[in-house]
């Protein structure tokens, strides 16, 4: 019991500070993306956005068609009403919180709030008409975000990855 209490002050005293990395993804523009998170299967980058506070799911058109590259994930907006009115949500167990873009690449939302069962009567499709049809899924609220991208979308590639080290500093008094 002794040796262990001896080990654990020899490390606070040898170990004042604790180095951390994080890896920050920038555009061939130049534009900062935000965070590294990791990779969803091996065709999509999953990117945090402190300004956005949001995830950015990136294809990268590896083992997809390359038009897609520097998109996000394409979802159709769904309603409860048969007019493509009223609250919108997203349908699926996509990330909360995740960006998508409307298929016609005029609109970006983020799934919000509790998933649930719901039943839809209408979704606009990829022209931007409405669509009837009632189907019944699990999803949640969708907020559009309509702040100005802080970087040009599409996002061109390729993508640059680099790691910034900082250190923490713990007290030792």
């Amino acid at each position: 019991m002794k040796a262990k209490g001896i080990a654990i002050l020899m490390a606070l005293f040898l170990l004042p500070a604790v180095t951390m990395a994080e890896v920050h993804v920038y555009a061939n523009d130049g534009d900062y993306i935000g965070i590294f998170l990791g990779m969803e299967s091996n065709s999509t980058v999953i990117v945090y956005n402190p300004t956005m506070g949001l995830l950015l799911p990136i294809y990268t058109g590896h083992s997809i068609q390359a038009s897609y590259e520097g998109k996000f994930r394409s979802e159709s907006p769904y309603y409860t009403s048969e007019d493509c009115a009223g609250t919108p949500y997203l349908l699926g167990n996509g990330f909360y919180n995740s960006l998508v873009v409307t298929p016609d690449g005029n609109s970006f939302y983020h799934a919000s709030g509790a998933l649930s069962s719901l039943t839809m009567r209408s979704n606009l499709d990829g022209s931007g008409s409405c669509s009837n049809g009632e189907i019944t899924k699990m999803g949640r609220v969708a907020t559009e975000y309509t702040d100005p991208l802080p970087f040009t979308y599409p996002i061109p590639f390729p993508l640059s990855f680099v790691e910034k080290k900082s250190a923490v500093v713990i007290p030792l008094n």
